[in-house]
């Protein structure tokens, strides 16, 4: 039997399914300090619009390979709950990596977030 497990939204305080239905641990570094907050999509989507105009203006930061690989994992969790939710689901892998016909059509469709690369000189 497969166990499921319900999160609590931070900014919603709406309960969700981590990896079906909602993000999990976000995390951010503010003023020297890392934090993390669970969050479903509509909790992302507040997040989003409270960070967008602050984000629009700030320098990217080359990540560590830890923070690279973390964000990585979080933007394929994304792709999946989309690829789902917009008819792709037959393009989705249970394991490995996401294709590069889905990475094509998530991205389209998403403009915003494209598939995170180490620094800005990366072309993966």
């Amino acid at each position: 039997m497969a166990k499921v497990s319900r999160v609590i939204c931070d900014m919603t305080g709406t309960e969700f399914t981590p990896g079906t239905d909602g993000h999990e641990d976000v995390s951010f570094v503010w003023d020297g300090t890392k934090y993390e907050i669970d969050l479903s999509d509509a909790g992302m989507e507040k997040l989003a619009k409270v960070f967008g105009p602050v984000i629009s203006k700030a320098r990217k930061a080359p990540l560590t390979q830890a923070e690279h690989m973390q964000a990585v994992k979080a933007w394929n969790a994304r792709v999946k709950v989309w690829a789902n939710k917009n008819g792709h689901g037959s393009k989705v892998p249970e394991k490995g990596r996401i294709g590069e016909e889905l990475t094509k059509i998530y991205e389209q469709a998403n403009t915003e977030d494209p598939k995170p690369v180490r620094d800005a000189d990366d072309e993966e």
